[in-house]
Parts: structure tokens; sequence; C-alpha cells
């Protein structure tokens, strides 16, 4: 408010009119302020009597991250502290700021929980126990409240686990999804629980109370059922209302089955039998007896041969972790030790090389990994597996894996799609496999396969892991060995590898080498036929703008390629607009073509005179925006001045300037050319006129919705009558109007966002299913890029909506590389971008002939895609 502050509601009794009437009141507890008293006293201050409630989001991952990087004297690796939590199975828990601090102060106070059970049973604790002043004044606790507040809700939640129930409600007319109140039988034998229902261990809304988290519930309802089996009450009665009709445990009570395997000690071995699997994803193995373990792997062999994919749509891997613990190394060599090409056995090495991949290291275990990452008749994952187990069992064996990198290169140890290779290049990049030699091991033709894509080291590996001084070495080293795309579907992971790598070099060392290595550089980015290949996205736009800011390179990269071209074979000439080709669209000096007069004086023959001569006099009849142009007069007085080294310069400026009244092809292309550039000048002026009385519009982003797309469309050379180098250039001569003029324009894209009439993600996907698009759609997808370009935290304020919006924008535009906002919204807010990827793509996966689905491939293949992958790949 502006002109009062707000009242944080911690006591137990509630006056507004005491604290002034103020027009916020914020709470920690939401059945505290949705009491019947709380929203009488605040009815008596809101205007009209209305209440308007406010709820606050989750915490998103990246908000996670810097609540961690606040708190550096309690956490100080904020990423391990992510990352082990995204093992144990509790990161859905920190979006609640509550969880989140929970598990920073038991780091801090040195306790560092390592189970999932030891977390869990500190979560629960700490959210039974009232940390509020006011109320342990009106109530403090007494020795053994804890305890017995847990167990009311351990009993409360396994009420509603085992009826299928969502919520306990204290109305008389329950919903379907509710258990009224009144109807809990006195046979539970609660102490107090109101108590329970009134912790932090539920939540209320509308006179409805549900468990705060799922798997809080299953902790507490499975930790409450055993100490009643541990009182008498018979496991089989409980298992009737957990089994199907199969006998199996029906898949919402699996989280349950987990927990009680945990907590129900003396019935652990039965419960594991009935769902090995269940235990192992929702329980925590870590609490196991080795007898238990022993168990569980027999069974989960068994289960195997029963149905070899019977962890289908289950491959999450760190709950096994526990299998691999010194205790275990026995039992997991004689799985290793067998090597049957039996589907069902392969189904459980899976099973123990994810235990060996998140576990305990397991040196002694070693050879027999080896064998297995040998062996050509293994599921090629579990190959993959294995070598990733083998890493961390020991310390990493420079010379094995060498041996085996050398190997798989040559074809004598089978690969596919060179992943191997790739999965050690992780691990010897760039301190055993130096830049001077990795490019050696870029795949052989046919080693990857066309319907597939090269394996990640070379995706993003080599240009993540090289350090400043690497590319240089890396850039001479792609000129000697000379990798190529190894099928045209390659393409783009070749362009964007060599990109990189001269983009870096450029960055890191260009400053710093000849003009005539520098010039070998940029040949990185020709094609074979002298045509500049490389993306403006996958470092061509990095390149430009190096070689733009250094005019003089520029000019000495240019000449050192005039100088070193020779006559073609066939033709005899000599085409020296190949040496510009080097330049990768960076913008020239604006002093280039007095340049290019200083250069014709000075060229070693006339051939190359004729052809910088000629440059310039073409442009002084149809000057080039952005350059100090040579008067004609200057020109005419250039020819007289060099007519003794060049008696034919006349001769050049005439077949400029002029064309013989006989030479019927000039004369007709002449005034052709006259004709369009008198209805170019028509045109303009005519657009001119147009847009003059729009210019402020356009410049506050408030002109119509076609207006924009066209500047949309300027900006990104989408317009063959639009005429300049760079955007700016480009939207100036759109507009017709000056520089300044311009740039406001483009600075103002970002206000697109803030239009009224931006089309709803649904509108977007609509628009889409019919074959049309919306006209805002390009210019709001400049406008984010713009914006993430400008500030990349930008992305992180925009609403959900808008969010939206620009997801169904890209997702059914899918025109050029992924953007930056949209990875870094993958990243951060995957609830949102997942349901619409999947209304993306699912009408194109059921589709007949050609596949293309935006978003799809980088899924399995772009960094910090996985959450969002969990989200989309069950439907």
């Amino acid at each position: 408010s502006e002109r009062r502050g707000a009242c944080v509601g911690m006591t137990a009794s509630f006056r507004p009119q005491r604290l002034g009437s103020p027009r916020f009141r914020l709470s920690c507890r939401e059945h505290d302020w949705r009491a019947q008293t709380d929203l009488a006293a605040l009815s008596q201050v809101a205007r009209g009597g209305a209440v308007q409630e406010l709820h606050l989001e989750p915490l998103s991952r990246e908000e996670q991250r810097q609540v961690l990087q606040a708190r550096s004297v309690e956490v100080q690796d904020a990423e391990a502290f992510l990352r082990r939590a995204d093992e144990l199975g509790l990161a859905s828990l920190f979006g609640n700021p509550l969880s989140l601090d929970l598990m920073i102060r038991a780091v801090a106070k040195g306790g560092r929980p390592e189970s999932r059970r030891a977390i869990y049973d500190l979560a629960c604790r700490e959210l039974a126990t009232e940390h509020s002043l006011g109320h342990l004044d009106a109530k403090p606790l007494q020795p053994g409240d804890v305890d017995r507040l847990l167990d009311d809700a351990g009993v409360l939640c396994a009420v509603l686990l085992l009826s299928g129930k969502a919520s306990l409600t204290r109305t008389q007319d329950a919903a379907a999804s509710s258990i009224a109140w009144h109807t809990l039988p006195a046979e539970l034998q609660m102490h107090d629980p109101g108590a329970a229902l009134s912790s932090k261990v539920f939540t209320t809304v509308a006179g409805e109370s549900a468990p705060r988290h799922r798997s809080i519930a299953e902790y507490l309802a499975g930790q409450a059922i055993a100490q009643r089996l541990q009182q008498g009450l018979p496991l089989g009665r409980v298992l009737a209302l957990m089994q199907g009709g199969d006998g199996g445990i029906v898949e919402p009570l699996r989280g349950l089955l987990g927990w009680l395997s945990v907590h129900d000690a003396r019935d652990r071995q039965r419960l594991i039998r009935l769902d090995p699997m269940g235990v192992v994803l929702n329980g925590d193995v870590a609490s196991f007896a080795i007898t238990d373990k022993h168990v569980l792997l027999e069974t989960l062999r068994d289960e195997a041969q029963r149905n070899q994919w019977f962890r289908n749509q289950q491959w999450v891997s760190y709950p096994f972790a526990p299998l691999a613990s010194p205790d275990m190394t026995d039992a997991l060599a004689q799985v290793l030790a067998e090597h049957s090409a039996d589907a069902s056995h392969q189904a459980l090495v899976d099973c123990v090389l994810d235990a060996m991949n998140h576990g305990e290291p397991m040196p002694e275990l070693r050879v027999l990994l080896e064998a297995w990452v040998e062996d050509a008749n293994a599921w090629f994952a579990n190959r993959i597996d294995a070598l990733r187990a083998w890493k961390q069992c020991t310390d990493f064996d420079v010379r094995k894996a060498r041996e085996w990198l050398d190997q798989l290169h040559q074809g004598r140890l089978q690969d596919r799609d060179a992943r191997l290779a790739g999965e050690l290049l992780f691990d010897l990049y760039p301190k055993h496999v130096e830049p001077e030699e990795v490019l050696r091991y870029w795949p052989k033709p046919g080693d990857v396969s066309a319907t597939t894509v090269v394996p990640q080291f070379w995706y993003h590996g080599l240009i993540k892991l090289s350090q400043p001084h690497d590319f240089a070495v890396l850039a001479d080293a792609w000129l000697r060995l000379q990798p190529q795309a190894r099928h045209p579907h390659h393409d783009g992971e070749w362009s964007r590898l060599r990109g990189g790598i001269l983009a870096g070099a450029l960055e890191q060392s260009g400053d710093e080498v000849s003009d005539k290595r520098l010039q070998a550089w940029l040949d990185i980015g020709v094609d074979k036929h002298g045509f500049s290949k490389l993306d403006r996205d996958a470092g061509g736009s990095r390149v430009a703008r190096w070689l733009t800011d250094r005019p003089e390179r520029i000019k000495a990269v240019v000449s050192l390629g005039w100088s070193a071209t020779q006559p073609d074979s066939k033709t005899g000439r000599r085409y020296y607009w190949e040496s510009e080709q080097r330049l990768h669209g960076a913008r020239l000096p604006r002093d280039w073509l007095f340049w290019l007069l200083q250069h014709a004086a000075d060229a070693p023959h006339d051939e190359l005179a004729r052809y910088c001569f000629g440059q310039v006099a073409h442009a002084a009849i149809d000057p080039p925006p952005g350059f100090d142009v040579p008067t004609m007069e200057q020109i005419e007085d250039w020819v007289e001045a060099h007519a003794e080294r060049w008696p034919n310069a006349r001769e050049w400026l005439l077949a400029v300037w002029s064309s013989p009244l006989e030479d019927n092809w000039q004369s007709d292309e002449y005034r052709h050319r006259r004709k369009h550039e008198a209805q170019a000048l028509a045109n303009k002026e005519a657009r001119r006129t147009a847009l003059e009385p729009q210019l402020d519009a356009i410049i506050d982003a408030t002109a119509p919705a076609h207006l924009m797309h066209q500047l949309a469309g300027a900006h990104e050379e989408r317009f063959y009558d639009i005429s300049g180098d760079t955007p700016e250039q480009r939207v100036q001569d759109f507009l017709v109007s000056d520089e300044g003029t311009a740039r406001a324009a483009i600075a103002s894209l970002a206000h697109v966002l803030e239009r009224d009439d931006l089309p709803s993600a649904d509108e977007v996907l609509g628009l889409d299913a019919k074959g049309r698009y919306h006209l805002l759609r390009p210019v709001a997808l400049l406008a984010a890029r713009l914006a993430h370009e400008r500030e990349p935290g930008v992305v992180d304020t925009w609403s959900d909506s808008l969010l939206s919006t620009l997801v169904a924008c890209w997702l059914t535009d899918g025109t050029g590389e992924m953007p930056g906002w949209y990875k870094q919204a993958v990243r951060s807010r995957p609830g949102v971008v997942a349901p619409l990827l999947v209304r993306h793509a699912l009408p194109r996966l059921r589709r007949k002939g050609s596949l293309f689905v935006t978003g799809l491939w980088a899924l399995s293949h772009e960094p910090g895609h996985a959450a969002l992958a969990r989200l989309v790949l069950p439907p």
C-alpha cells in the first residue's frame, strides 16, 4: 500500500483495529487467517467487506539456488546441495521455503543427514514443532508432544491413503474426495487429531485439510502402521487394503509400501517380495540390514526373469545406490561375473550398475566392470553404465581409458554412434587428450547413424571443457586435420563445433596472432566453394563482432587473401571475392572505399587493381549506406594520377559508368535497373509517408500488429527490398528515418511483451493447428530474445501467462537456434513449459510422413532439460 504497511499475523488473537486497520496481512500459516474469527476481523477492515487472497508460488530451482547462495555460511556448495537433493528424491520438497530451510539448518548443524529416512524424520519433526512464541506462550510444548502429534498425523495420513481420499473435512456433507471428520472411529486411538491437523504437516483450504506433501504422508503413514503392527495388528489386514486382485500392490500405494518396509523391520523381507521396485524407488534401502539387501537383490532377479521390462517407465536410478555398499561386494560380483546375453540377466545387471553409479566406490569390482565395457553382446546401455561405474570405482586409469579410446576409434572395440568414445573424452580432455590431438577422434564416416546425433562431447563438451588458451590450438588443429560432417544430418553439430572453436580462438588469442595465422583461422568457416557458412547463432555473430571491432585486421586479412589468390584452373580468372567471404558478415570499415582506391594504386597486377577500382566506381554512382564514398571527381582524379601505372584505368571507369549504344543487353539492363531504382525510391517515399504518423506508436511498441510484424521482419533481414548490414541500418531503411529513431524503435521492442493484444498460448496453438500464425508471433519472439540478451534474469520476472505465450510462439515457429530465454525457462520453470510442449508434440507425433517437433530433440541433448523431460515423456 502507498499509505500503510503490512501486518504480520503471528499471534493467537488477531485485532486489526488496534493496528490501525492495515491494508495487508502476511501469515505464516493459512489455517490461522482462514479461521472464521480471523476472516470476520479481516472483513471488518476490508473495502466492501471482501478479502482478496494472495498465495506465494513455490520457489523455482533458480530461486532455491539464490537462497542457498545467500546462505553460503551454512551451505558452502549450492550446486552439490541441490544435486544431493535430486539423488535423494527431495528436490520437489524444496519449492516450500520451510522445507528448504529445514535442510539448510540440518547441514549447518553438522548433522548432514545422508539418507532419505533421516531427512524425512528431521522434516516431519520440524513441521510438527511449534516455533511461534505467541503460540508457545498460549500452549507450551510438553515432553512427548511432538511424538504424539506425529503419530496422530501418521494415522490420519494412513486413513487418507488407504481410503483413496484427498482430505479431511469438518463439514457434515463431505465431498466424494473427502472424509468427514466426525466419521473417524474411536478405535484409531488418537491423542489430539485436531492439533495434528493444525500443524504444518497439513494444509487447510476452505475447511478441507490435506497432507502438505504426499511423500510426507506416506512416510508418516508407514511409521504409524509399523507401530501398530508391532502392537499386534496383523500384517494381512493391512495388505488386504493395499493389494489388487492379482496380489500386487496397487499403484497409488507403492509409496506407502516403500516407507512401511523401512519402518517395519520385522516384516521387511515379505514386503520386499511383494514389490521390490516399489521398495527401492519409494523407501530407503540405506536403512536395510545386509540380509534384507540380499533378499532385495534376489527378488529383483526373480522380477527380471518374470518380466525383463519390469522397470518400464521407472528408470530413475539413484534409489539403487544403497545396494552398492561394502557388505554387498560379493553379491554384486556374482551378478557381474555372469555374462549371459539373456534379457532378464541384462535387466538385473542394469539395476546393479545403477547402484554402483550412485553408491559407494567399489574398486574390488573394477576388472569385472572392464569386462562389461568390452562385452559386445551386452546391452549397449549396460556398457555405457559399466564405463561410468568404472570411472568412479577407483582412481581414473588414464592408460586403460586411452587404450579403449584408440580401440573404439579404430573399430577394434565395438561402439554405437561413438558414444563410448565420447564418454571417455569427457574425462580425458584436455589433460590427457590434448587440444592438438582431440580432433583426431572426430567420428569417422559411418560411426554415427544418420538417424541420431553426434555424442554430447562434440556437441557442447569440447567447447565447455576447453581453457581460453586451448582455442588457438584447436583452430590450428582443425586446419591441419580438416574434420568433416559425416552426414548432412550432422551439419548442424559440425557447424556449431567449428563456429565455437573459431569464435573462441579469436576472442581469446586473436589479438596476439599474426595476420597470416588469423587469415588461416578464418578459413575454418568457409566451405569448399569459398562461401562463408558460419551460422549466426553457432559462433558466426561472435566472429563478425570481433572483426568489426578491428577494422585494420579486416584490411590485413583481405589484403593477404588477395595476394594469395591464384587463377582458376578452368577459367583462368582470380576470384578475389573469396577473401571477403572470410569476414563472415563483419561490417566493413567506414573508409573501406578509400582504402580500396589505395590498394588499387599499389596492386601487383592489373586484375586486382581493376577489381578494387571497380567496387569504388560502382559505389560512386550507387552509394552504399555506412561508408565514406569518393566523389566522381575524386575517382576521375585517381584515374589521371595513375594513368602511367594503369593505362587501362580509363577503360575500367567507362565500363562501369557508361554503356555503348549498340550494347543492347546493357542498355536494357540499365533501363531495368533505373526503373527498379525509381520504383524503390517511390516505394520508400510511400512508406515514409505511411509510417510517419505511426512513428511515435512504433517507438512505443503500440503500433498496429501488422506494422510491428513488418518492423520485426526488417530487423531480421526478411525483406529483399530493405537494405542494411546491421539491424539498426535495416530498421532505419524500413522506417525511412534517422539512426536515433531506428535505435529507439529497437530499444522499445521489449514493450511488445506488455501489449494487451498479445495472443494467449491457446490462441497461438489454435492458429498453428489451422496452419496459421498470429502477426505478433515473430515480434514477440524478437522482443523476448532482445530482452534476454540485455538482461538474462528477465525471464524469471515474466508471468506464467506471458511465458506460456512465448513458449507457444517458439514451439510453433521452431526456426533457428533454441533461444536462450527458452533454455532458461526450461531450467527454472519446467512446469510452465511442459504442458505446452505436450500439446505441441502429440498431434505431430501422430501424423504420418515427415516428423519435426520443435523442442523434442533437446530433451535428451540440451543441458538443463532433465526436469522438463521427466514431465513430458510419460504422455
